[in-house]
C-alpha cells in the first residue's frame, strides 16, 4: 500500500516521497529528525492489519 501511495505522489510534478520502515528492533530509535519532520508538507502513518486489526508483534 506505501508503494501505491508513493507512485500517487510522484505522479505530482515537484513532488517527493519517502518511505521509511521501522523494524522491531529499531523501534525505539528516532528514523526521523526534527528538521526532516519540519520540511515536510504531509506525513501517512501506516501499520499493517490482519483482517481488519492490528497486527499482533
Amino acid at each position: 500500500m506505501a508503494r501505491i501511495i508513493s507512485r500517487g505522489i510522484e505522479g505530482v510534478d515537484g513532488v517527493s516521497s519517502v518511505i521509511r520502515t521501522v523494524e522491531s528492533e529499531y523501534a525505539d530509535d528516532a528514523i526521523i529528525d526534527i528538521d526532516e519532520l519540519n520540511g515536510c508538507d504531509g506525513l501517512i502513518i501506516g501499520s499493517p492489519t490482519h483482517f481488519g486489526n492490528m497486527a499482533a508483534p
